[in-house]
């Protein structure tokens, strides 16, 4: 089944991550929840990026954390952009994952940081979270956002 569906042809993050969560409730047949606050100025390729870290984790959760339930976070603080991925499941160490070939976490760490940004991982027997923050750089005219990292890892 497909957790991915195109993300560029969203209008913005809360659209392409609504539609990744519900994608994902339809094929896992596991409780999600997207819970946003407002965020504007994104980039196109930001969202793609975006979407793509958040289908990953998702599916992430599906194959491998024994979860009944995830939660995607999105909002902004202050000049930080905060995404999270957070699941119920039996959690995992993310030192193994990454020393057993952990291709979807290389992905998810080598997107954030395209973006400037950063991700982590906070893993317990009760569950893990992913959380990626980027910033939100802003210019004077009120002009949509611009970073300054090359925003694709896939170049």
């Amino acid at each position: 089944f497909d957790l991915r569906p195109n993300p560029a042809g969203a209008k913005g993050i809360e659209e392409a991550l609504e539609e990744a969560v519900k994608a994902f409730r339809v094929n896992s047949l596991m409780e999600a929840a997207l819970i946003t606050k407002e965020v504007k100025g994104l980039s196109q390729e930001e969202v793609i990026q975006l979407t793509h870290i958040v289908q990953e984790a998702l599916i992430n959760i599906m194959k491998h954390a024994r979860a009944s339930k995830a939660v995607v976070r999105l909002s902004s603080h202050g000049d930080r952009l905060v995404l999270s991925i957070k699941d119920n499941g039996a959690g995992f160490d993310p030192k193994a994952g990454e020393a057993t070939g952990g291709q979807g976490l290389q992905n998810m760490a080598r997107r954030a940081k395209a973006l400037g940004g950063t991700l982590s991982i906070v893993s317990t027997r009760d569950g893990t979270e992913i959380t990626v923050e980027i910033p939100l750089v802003e210019t004077r005219e009120g002009k949509q956002d611009e970073r300054k990292a090359n925003p694709s890892p896939d170049r």
